[in-house]
């Protein structure tokens, strides 16, 4: 369905302005009612199991994200980080998924800007120093809490 997107949005309208540059579909993967929960809570509602899935130099040949609002492609992120994986500095000790994510999404997104919602402080503040150091750019990080 070339054009059309969630929530009235053209899909042509989120990313690029050719059709065959934004794909919008099911996600097929399976997520824990409380990582569904907190992205139906970031997105502004978006149905669980929706995402955008934006072209990209990937095996798959795309990226996903949860959400698009306002120009931006967001992303919830319900997660927390061990104390061990994050050094006195505040910064990550090793690599992690998210931050091979961080990459693919800034790069499938081509200058649209990527906000990535994080429902801990500790983990939002490690994964922003990260992307600082390895010149990561495009984009933001959001402290939201979840619901308890």
């Amino acid at each position: 369905m070339p054009g059309v997107g969630y929530g009235g949005h053209r899909a042509v309208d989120v990313v690029r302005a050719e059709p065959e540059d934004l794909a919008f579909s099911t996600c097929t993967c399976v997520r824990p009612q409380t990582d569904r929960a907190y992205e139906q809570l970031v997105t502004g509602g978006v149905p669980s199991g929706i995402s955008y899935k934006v072209p990209a130099d990937t095996p798959s040949g795309f990226v996903k994200f949860d959400g698009y609002q306002n120009g931006t492609l967001i992303d919830a992120k319900n997660i927390h980080y061990k104390d061990s994986w994050i050094n006195s500095e505040g910064r990550l000790k090793f690599p992690t998924s998210e931050t091979t994510t961080m990459v693919k999404q800034v790069k499938a997104a081509n200058g649209t800007p990527v906000v990535w919602y994080m429902s801990d402080e500790k983990t939002r503040a490690a994964l922003e120093l990260w992307a600082l150091d390895n010149n990561v750019k495009g984009i933001k990080f959001v402290f939201k809490q979840g619901q308890a």
